[in-house]
């Protein structure tokens, strides 16, 4: 006589469950990696050249939910850089609610941020600022950014 196998589909709802768990602290795991980058680019050098500010306050972070709290870049001396600077991550919250994984864009909207970023000759008003602002945190964060990833996909009982 064969037994019944029973609470087979308790057993696949709690991975489920726990599945989507999983899924949910790795977008936040994401945010905190860029967020620990965006304050690398503050603190170590290279950081983020300031010489109107303007650079510094195009800075975003952007998930499917849209600009992150406090990350949606700053004040611009230059005004008219505000609307394009909306319209840039309006467009990029859109391309993140299309994608499934997890996700985050973390960017500038200044239209001269990548000639800022690549050049290697410029000199600049901030010490310790430099070419390679965003690349040079990136780098020098990965370890602490997969930490905090995986920190926060663990599942929790």
């Amino acid at each position: 006589m064969k037994k019944a196998v029973t609470g087979g589909q308790e057993v696949i709802d709690n991975i489920n469950r726990a599945i989507k768990g999983i899924e949910g602290r790795t977008q936040k795991g994401l945010i905190r990696a860029a967020i620990m980058v965006m304050k690398s680019m503050e603190k170590v050098a290279p950081v983020i050249p300031v010489d109107t500010g303007n650079l510094r306050a195009s800075r975003f972070l952007v998930t499917k939910k849209g600009a992150g709290a406090g990350v949606r870049g700053g004040r611009f001396k230059d005004v008219s850089m505000k609307p394009q600077h909306e319209a840039i991550i309006s467009k990029y919250t859109t391309e993140a609610k299309a994608v499934q994984e997890p996700l985050v864009i973390l960017g500038f909207s200044a239209n001269y941020a990548s000639y800022v970023h690549e050049n290697l000759e410029a000199t600049f008003k901030r010490p310790n600022a430099g070419a390679k602002f965003l690349q040079a945190a990136m780098v020098r964060e990965r370890h602490n950014m997969l930490r905090m990833i995986q920190k926060e996909a663990r599942i929790k009982k």
